[in-house]
């Protein structure tokens, strides 16, 4: 059986306000310690995704393969793909950007890939890919 890309379908609540007060959470601490940390910085990351894939055609996906390879999100701009992978940890290892990098040489038409993590340091990690603070998305 062969590679294959799906769009998968995901739900996300895009005021990230909100999914903190659904659960009961009102600060950073109580944030930073609960099981819902991961999925509210992925879910931060996609509105701000929204915002910048904007131009008529633009999509955003979820990427699975059959193999289990999974990348959270592609932006899909006319044949060029950008890998985006979000992690909720404050140092980035160098296996986080390895399903960008599987996918990447699959698909010729992945371009450039990035991590988005909670840190405070922008810098490469080879091959096209790109670690970038989350922090960045708030500075436009």
């Amino acid at each position: 059986m062969g590679t294959v890309v799906r769009k998968a379908p995901k739900v996300y609540i895009t005021d990230s306000g909100l999914l903190c007060h659904l659960p009961g959470m009102s600060d950073w601490r109580e944030l930073s310690e609960s099981p819902y940390l991961g999925p509210v910085v992925e879910t931060f990351v996609f509105t701000e995704l929204l915002k910048h894939a904007s131009l008529p055609g633009d999509e955003i996906f979820f990427y699975r393969t059959n193999g289990g390879t999974e990348v959270d999100f592609i932006i899909r701009r006319g044949n060029t793909l950008v890998a985006v992978e979000v992690k909720a940890t404050f140092t980035i290892r160098r296996r986080a950007e390895k399903a960008i990098k599987e996918s990447a040489k699959k698909h010729p038409e992945f371009h450039y890939g990035y991590v988005f993590y909670l840190g405070d340091r922008a810098g490469s990690m080879g091959d096209n890919v790109f670690a970038i603070p989350v922090a960045g998305l708030l500075q436009g």
